[in-house]
């Protein structure tokens, strides 16, 4: 570093007067612009340099990085970058943030040689647009071209590894960073962790959350989100718990970190620790929300301790607590108050209690409405409860059928004696008779008559 400020300074002492520093043609550009772009005494030197030597640029990075932190990286390939190209740079940003793949791809296109913080946007709008393989093409030109790199030019690499599962592609770029003598910090660490995650490997997640450690890179929110969402897949409450509470004395907890814990607890069916969650977020000074609410129901109801009075008690909460209630929690109630999953309530419909069916109905009305749209999947379990509802109770057709039953069997006959046959009284008189099986009363069957016949005379 010490020599290439001494080559600068003996490059400044030796251009003559009538000479610009941008006119300078220099056989170590590389070096004098390590030196010229972090040192305020040299703007036209760098500018020169820039001009004389685009290609080379990117070779002094190593040494720039190993003495700078990312924020110096980022300035350093600011400044290497032809400011010419700014309005190109802000209309990629533009459909970067619009998700507008072909726009970005067109602005960049317009340079002949794109600079370095070109290629920086563009890795970026290909991370927004979700373009893996065309953000891996964009780092090999750049590499190749040998321009400066910094944290933010391997982020949005490490974001499209993570979301597309590739943890070992993006283990391969941290490998990179290394060598090139970058700085790994911690938006680095969490997109890291965040690949781990996506890859279900919360060992190598925890074990990278303890080289971070090692390495005194401070937690923040995020690192700290990411980890927990590691860890929550696979229902590890205890590990959670000590990872919050060692990062707790750094990181001030939000409600979204509780979120992991909840997921994890409803991966193991903790009610307990649950409960203890939703405590802790209130003494926390923050009140659980929406998400927070859904998870416990879902926990409850898997766990099935989904009790009406637990069910209500959960609703005041919400109640007094100002949270509003969206499909999906209505959904969870819903099915709560069937006690049994929606798939499986589907074929179970027709043989639950009337009471619980009844329930349901009630809980159905007061979702419709609020104007909530359902899933498919409900609206079939809806339209099944109420045709179970339109018929009769269980025991009440087990009853019919066997009414039915014997009815089918009977062969009731009406046998009238006549008013004045022989032997009559006077006035006519009639009873029923069942073929069937010689029974005979006054009172008229359940059954249908199937014939009227004349008594026999004596």
């Amino acid at each position: 570093w010490g020599a290439a400020r001494e080559i600068c300074s003996q490059i400044l002492l030796l251009q003559d007067e009538t000479r610009s520093e941008c006119q300078i043609e220099m056989e170590s550009a590389p070096v004098c612009l390590a030196a010229a772009c972090t040192s305020a005494r040299f703007p036209l030197l760098e500018r020169g340099c820039r001009q004389s030597h685009p290609r080379e640029i990117g070779t002094y990075t190593a040494a720039v990085q190993s003495e700078k932190s990312a924020v110096e990286a980022d300035k350093i390939m600011l400044l290497s970058s032809d400011r010419l190209s700014i309005p190109l740079v802000a209309r990629i940003k533009k459909a970067a943030q619009e998700k507008n793949w072909a726009d970005a791809l067109e602005a960049f296109r317009q340079s002949a040689r794109p600079s370095p913080i070109q290629y920086n946007v563009m890795l970026h709008a290909a991370d927004r647009c979700d373009r893996l393989a065309e953000a891996m093409e964009l780092f090999e030109a750049m590499s190749h071209a040998g321009y400066p790199q910094s944290p933010s030019t391997f982020a949005p690499l490490l974001n499209l590894c993570a979301r597309h599962g590739k943890l070992e592609d993006a283990k391969q770029l941290v490998a990179t960073m290394h060598a090139k003598g970058i700085e790994v910090n911690s938006y680095i660490f969490s997109a890291l962790l965040k690949a781990h995650s996506n890859a279900d490997d919360p060992e190598g997640a925890l074990e990278l959350w303890r080289d971070m450690k090692a390495q005194k890179i401070p937690p923040t929110p995020q690192t700290l989100q990411a980890i927990l969402r590691a860890l929550s897949g696979n229902g590890d409450t205890v590990t959670m718990e000590a990872v919050m509470k060692e990062a707790g004395e750094q990181v001030q907890l939000t409600v979204s970190h509780f979120h992991s814990l909840l997921r994890a607890c409803l991966k193991s069916n903790d009610v307990d620790r649950a409960l203890m969650a939703m405590s802790e977020i209130r003494a926390s000074g923050v009140s659980p929300d929406l998400p927070c609410y859904t998870m416990l129901l879902s926990i409850l109801h898997r766990a099935g301790q989904a009790k009406q009075e637990q069910i209500d008690s959960l609703l005041r909460h919400m109640e007094a607590e100002g949270v509003e209630r969206d499909s999906v929690f209505s959904e969870v109630l819903f099915t709560s108050s069937l006690g049994c999953d929606q798939r499986d309530a589907l074929h179970r419909v027709q043989s639950l209690p009337r009471d619980v069916l009844e329930r349901g109905a009630k809980v159905l009305a007061d979702i419709e409405a609020t104007g909530q749209e359902l899933s498919q999947l409900t609206q079939r379990l809806a339209v099944k409860l109420r045709e179970a509802l339109a018929l009769a109770s269980p025991q009440e057709q087990q009853s019919q059928q066997s009414q039915q039953s014997q009815q089918s069997q009977e062969d009731w006959v009406k046998v009238v004696q006549p008013a004045d046959g022989p032997g009559g009284s006077g006035t006519e008189a009639a009873y029923f008779w069942d073929r069937a099986t010689g029974k005979t009363q006054w009172e008229p069957p359940a059954g249908p008559v199937k014939e009227t016949v004349l008594a026999a005379a004596p």
